[in-house]
């Protein structure tokens, strides 16, 4: 039985807790985007299935923040000096454990708007098999995870005494504990690297294909009267890149955790190899290595990748709906144009679909196209390729982001 010592001074009034809890949302990193995301879709499209994987990854993460912060609601915290966070065992299976439920739920949704950001990019004809079967298997590590701080949770969370300078270092049961949590880091950065390397082959092929095509002279031409760029060289700009293809933007965002995740995967492995047999090294010895606060920072620095990641995928959104309301916005004004140049009274109306969902610009519907160089609506046949090759990116992106 742990003893209990009362610090009053360390307990929180429960209305700071609760108005704490409720900031956990508003103070979220990904608030604001969320925010800006569905003001900027309006009440037509927020039933978007997208919408609700940005909003809901919000939602978990902010929601495990806020359960975190209710452990200083409880009345027989533990001194700060003497004792680790959480505490005690209440507190880890009550607030520690319970959001980490929530964070992973917000996790697992960011990966699988990859993997759906993946299909609608992707060549069709490309096997979607081991990008599903690699993130099943990220997800999987990462329940798994949740379900070991259940089973395995510390009975002791007071620290020993040294005589020595009378300092303080990990009990042996924390320390297995800390050993467990980072071999399952190990294990899901493991399968995170796994994860991006069949995404980044699912994505080269067609990369590779779209940067050819963009750096034709023709095809360039077609994609600059569409974009307004100002660049007189035939070559896309990084800033052309990052605006107009969603593929780019996608490998852009995994490139800190491609690099980040063999240092974090060789770093941990060296921690668990030198700590693995707990029960006979010096604990003394072992927390002047600094451990904790290695560890500590390690951890810090993998949420920093991580919020990276998650951030791009709201940037993925804006650049999506920001580039489909220009294309529709110029063509409206394209189709106007020639009418009056013309003298054309034909009773025709120019649509597209507005409701950024699906079939932005199909290039399978026929119906769906007016061609710049001509005055007459082209009803009948698709619009020529040169044309609207730089348009078949995003058609694929938006058509099919839904499903």
């Amino acid at each position: 039985m742990i003893p209990k010592v009362e610090d009053t001074s360390r307990v929180i009034p429960l209305n700071d807790i609760i108005e704490k809890s409720i900031n956990s949302y508003i103070i979220n990193p990904f608030f604001p985007w969320v925010f800006l995301l569905l003001l900027i879709n309006g009440k037509k499209n927020y039933k978007r299935k997208v919408n609700f994987i940005l909003v809901f990854h919000w939602f978990f993460r902010a929601t495990g923040d806020a359960l975190n912060s209710l452990v200083f609601s409880d009345n027989t915290i533990k001194e700060n000096e003497k004792y680790y966070w959480p505490y005690n065992k209440h507190n880890q299976y009550r607030c520690i454990n319970v959001a980490y439920i929530f964070w992973t739920i917000g996790e697992i949704l960011g990966d699988w708007y990859l993997l759906l950001r993946v299909k609608a990019v992707s060549d069709k004809n490309y096997s979607m098999k081991s990008v599903y079967i690699t993130c099943i298997l990220y997800n999987l590590t990462k329940i798994n995870g949740v379900i070991l701080r259940f089973i395995r949770v510390p009975e002791n969370y007071i620290k020993n005494l040294s005589t020595e300078k009378n300092s303080y270092y990990p009990n042996r049961d924390i320390f297995e504990y800390k050993l467990m949590v980072w071999t399952i880091i190990l294990i899901i950065q493991i399968f995170c690297f796994i994860y991006d390397i069949t995404v980044i082959f699912a994505l080269k092929n067609f990369l590779y294909i779209k940067l050819k095509e963009y750096n034709t002279n023709s095809i360039f031409n077609g994609f600059k009267k569409i974009t307004d760029s100002e660049n007189n060289n035939n070559n896309l700009s990084f800033i052309d890149l990052m605006k107009t293809m969603s593929e780019f933007r996608i490998i852009l965002s995994m490139i800190s955790s491609f690099f980040f995740i063999p240092f974090v995967i060789l770093f941990i492995f060296v921690i668990i190899k030198e700590y693995q047999n707990v029960s006979n090294i010096d604990l003394y010895k072992a927390s002047k290595s600094n451990f904790e606060e290695i560890t500590s920072s390690l951890n810090n620095l993998r949420d920093v990748v991580l919020g990276i990641d998650y951030t791009f995928m709201y940037i993925d959104q804006f650049l999506l709906i920001y580039l489909a309301a220009k294309k529709e916005k110029k063509y409206h004004y394209n189709s106007s144009r020639n009418d009056l140049q013309n003298n054309d009274t034909l009773p025709f109306k120019y649509t597209t679909t507005n409701n950024y969902d699906i079939n932005y610009f199909d290039i399978n519907s026929p119906n769906s196209y007016v061609h710049e160089s001509s005055h007459k609506p082209q009803m009948k046949s698709a619009p020529s390729y040169t044309y609207l090759i730089s348009l078949a990116s995003l058609n694929r992106d938006l058509s099919n982001n839904h499903h």
